[in-house]
């Protein structure tokens, strides 16, 4: 089944926090939407779940529409499994008959048949007559998930579901539920604030900023060409910085960028712009001297740099650590730069 929101808006009181959303999410599709805190991105989940009224627009599940400003039946009613940060199991059950909590129409042997399976399928069969506090983060998690999923839900939605894990855990969790999840060819929206999280599990990113959507592309395409600065500097590796349109290209704080590089396309409609210059696709070069070299981050395959001109700031990743210190007059390099303009 698909999940499809037609112009949904929503506020609470006077602040409008969903403009008029629109958004499929196939069968087997694994859609997230990342934005900032307060974007909207949580708000939209919850009344895909029914947590939240529809205030204007609709909800549909297949061809079926679930819920409207008129109609919206609840949570438990809904053909949708949820999964939250804080894993919400129930503290005085097992985990067997956690995982079973919504199978009660099933004989005690289906019932058992089906929890011994899911948990067979996340490694955790040999932890059916334990309790969640035993249990660690990472695990609550796994049994968060298949709970959700042991009835077969049409729509799976999860809420930074893996937030609270540490890295190298989460890093696992993640790729054991897009396997699953595609396995099971459930139609996925996840929230997420965290855009590594979007990259590796999503089909496609929906972008939220102030309860609209800006951008909605597969993770490659948002990184190719993203539509504007958050998504840049969010998804693309890009570093912000202002200019002003010369005959030679745009004056910056830290050096000229050359006509050559921008856009082919580009016509300024006024003399001020704002670029976005790939974090990558710039060098330090001696002279002349633009900026200063205020921190060098060693990230294991490359080094940050940060730099700094007057009140604008901008990091450089290099494969190889600078000879310039910590502290030097340094100039950019823009030979290579990646190069988009933001309207």
């Amino acid at each position: 089944m698909s999940l499809t929101f037609d112009r949904i808006s929503h506020a609470f009181g006077t602040a409008q926090i969903l403009s008029d959303i629109e958004l499929h999410v196939a069968p087997g599709e694994i859609v997230c939407i990342l934005g900032p805190s307060g974007s909207g991105k949580s708000t939209l989940l919850r009344i895909a779940a029914g947590l939240e009224p529809v205030q204007s627009g609709s909800v549909q599940i297949g061809s079926d529409c679930t819920a409207t400003a008129a109609f919206s039946p609840p949570p438990e009613a809904r053909s949708v499994g949820l999964v939250f940060q804080d894993h919400a199991l129930f503290p005085h059950l097992n985990i067997a008959d956690n995982v079973g909590f919504g199978l009660s129409h099933l004989a005690n042997t289906q019932r058992h048949d089906r929890v011994t399976d899911y948990l067979r399928s996340v490694g955790l069969a040999e932890f059916a007559t334990r309790f969640p506090h035993t249990l660690s983060g990472g695990q609550q998690q796994r049994v968060a998930l298949i709970r959700a999923l042991v009835t077969d839900p049409e729509v799976m939605l999860l809420d930074e579901p893996f937030a609270s894990v540490d890295t190298p855990l989460r890093r696992k969790l993640r790729e054991d539920a897009r396997a699953t999840l595609k396995r099971t060819q459930t139609a996925t929206l996840l929230v997420t604030h965290d855009p590594e999280e979007a990259m590796a599990m999503a089909d496609r990113i929906a972008i939220m900023e102030d309860g609209q959507l800006v951008q909605v592309a597969a993770p490659e395409a948002l990184w190719r060409k993203p539509a504007n600065a958050f998504v840049a500097q969010t998804l693309a590796g890009f570093e912000t910085i202002k200019g002003v349109v010369t005959a030679d290209g745009v004056e910056t704080a830290f050096g000229v960028v050359p006509a050559r590089r921008l856009p082919s396309d580009f016509a300024p409609t006024s003399t001020a712009v704002q670029l976005g210059i790939r974090s990558r696709s710039m060098s330090l070069r001696a002279r002349p001297a633009t900026a200063t070299l205020d921190d060098i981050r060693f990230q294991g395959l490359h080094h940050h740099l940060l730099l700094s001109s007057g009140t604008e700031t901008i990091t450089i990743i290099a494969t190889a650590k600078p000879a310039a210190s910590i502290g030097d007059a340094v100039g950019i390099d823009f030979t290579f730069a990646d190069v988009l303009v933001y309207t």
